[in-house]
């Protein structure tokens, strides 16, 4: 149990298709009220078995101080974020609760401004596919 709906609901939004020993973890409100912010879309996109990857995005320009939670709280604008990694310095993973989400957030948020306490960069956002197998031509766009 959790002291206020809004930690309850973090919760829910972090661990709710992490992956744990091979499976994936289903977490809902207490009381079975479903994913935390969800909406009729979001319900309607989980019943399309999307590839786990087409769910991921690729986030690269980070600041070296970024943390996985300012990535989180700056890749909001695109969908549900289900789970964010800060890989190495200046790249991040974030899994979207939907297919529909990951494209919305690049198609909203690559190169978009990442506000930094050291300053303001651009960020570049591509789905995570985009890196397999030697990347693709959309990978190789000009740079901003």
């Amino acid at each position: 149990d959790f002291e206020n709906e809004r930690d309850a609901a973090d919760a829910v939004n972090r661990r709710h298709g992490l992956e744990f020993e091979g499976e994936c973890l289903r977490v809902e409100l207490k009381g079975g009220g479903g994913k935390a912010g969800s909406s009729n879309r979001h319900h309607q996109d989980q019943h399309h078995h999307y590839p786990r990857a087409n769910t991921r995005v690729v986030v690269t320009g980070l600041p070296h101080s970024c943390s996985w939670q300012d990535l989180k709280d700056h890749m909001r604008e695109g969908g549900d974020v289900m789970f964010v990694d800060v890989e190495r310095p200046g790249v991040g993973i974030v899994r979207y609760g939907s297919y529909a989400d990951a494209q919305a957030a690049v198609k909203l948020l690559d190169g978009s401004i990442f506000a930094d306490c050291l300053g303001d960069v651009q960020i570049r956002v591509r789905p995570e596919e985009a890196d397999v197998g030697g990347g693709s031509a959309r990978s190789r766009s000009r740079r901003r």
